[in-house]
């Protein structure tokens, strides 16, 4: 590079000799285009180092992707041997050296966004293509499947469709595959509601909809009256926390789980919930505003995954409370 400088810089001596320019102005033009060679150069260098880089970062995330991939299925393949707690629900793994029991669709959520966005960022440039929708739809239907066939947990199955429709509408992926996907959806509903479903699972939906079900409460309905009342019997401002009668007392059924919610209306009150759907939604917000102003297509993803994934747990959560959605 030196010696580039050097002989283009004796061109312009000897150019401005023969026309009769000063050698100031040689010395001021020669010592311009030698900065902005220098220029180039590291602005060039920069550009190569900063590929390199993103090459490398992509590396790292595809070896991360596969060692989670590695992990959350061993995690989910050891849910046959969880307790159900005479629920029907074996996606628990109580361990004798642990004081709570594990749940790996838990640790599953976190793998299947990390798996969505190496897919989704390896056909960014093509990501309506048939082949980069249907590697997106084959994780979705192997560790959705999976997870509803070994554990029988339909709302954690939910999630992870949830978490796909968001990942791939932020992605880019064309409105035309939604389309389609909804209409075979719908096309098979009927398939699934009477041979994909249990019979409890039914009437919980249907419990909904129809009063003449289980009026007294003692049946389908025996959860859902028992988390109203929790939840409406905090008032504003609440019992008190860890005073909750209902909470306190065990009559508030899987408290710390699927009716933490009616937990802390009853204890905190109707101020103490605002707060806390607040506190979420500041969290989803964060996670869209990260992934709107990312320039790296992963992480943008990534964001947009972890926020579905929260506002979908939010919306069921919160609706099996207050009665709206059916506690699957």
């Amino acid at each position: 590079m030196n010696n580039g400088y050097y002989l283009y810089s004796n061109l312009l001596f000897a150019k401005a000799g023969n026309a009769g320019i000063p050698l100031s102005g040689t010395f001021e033009l020669t010592s311009r285009c030698n900065l902005d060679c220098k220029m180039c150069y590291i602005h060039r260098r920069a550009n190569d180092e900063k590929a390199i880089k993103a090459e490398k970062t992509a590396a790292e995330w595809i070896s991360f992707a596969k060692e989670c991939v590695e992990k959350g299925m061993l995690l989910l393949l050891l849910t046959p041997f969880g307790t159900d707690k005479n629920t029907g629900n074996r996606s628990w793994l109580a361990f004798p050296f642990l004081p709570v029991d594990i749940q790996p669709a838990e640790f599953c959520k976190i793998t299947y966004v990390i798996i969505m966005a190496t897919v989704m960022s390896k056909y960014q440039d093509r990501i309506s293509s048939i082949r980069a929708v249907f590697w997106m739809c084959f994780h979705l239907l192997l560790i959705m499947g999976l997870n509803l066939v070994i554990s029988g947990d339909l709302g954690v199955s939910l999630i992870f469709a949830f978490v796909f429709i968001g990942m791939a509408w932020s992605g880019g992926v064309n409105g035309i595959w939604f389309l389609l996907g909804g209409g075979l959806l719908t096309a098979v509903a009927p398939f699934i509601w009477n041979y994909g479903m249990k019979e409890y699972q039914r009437r919980r939906i249907e419990v909904l909809f129809n009063p003449d079900i289980d009026p007294f409460g003692m049946d389908e309905r025996y959860h859902m009256l028992r988390s109203q009342r929790s939840l409406f019997g905090g008032g504003l401002t609440g019992q008190g926390l860890f005073q909750g009668n209902r909470t306190q007392g065990g009559v508030l059924y899987a408290q710390h789980t699927d009716f933490i919610f009616s937990s802390i209306g009853e204890e905190l009150g109707f101020l103490g919930c605002m707060a806390v759907i607040l506190l979420l939604l500041a969290v989803v917000a964060r996670c869209i505003w990260v992934g709107t102003r990312s320039t790296d297509f992963m992480r943008k993803t990534l964001c947009f995954g972890v926020a579905a994934a929260l506002v979908f747990q939010m919306v069921v959560n919160i609706g099996m409370c207050i009665g709206l959605v059916p506690i699957i």
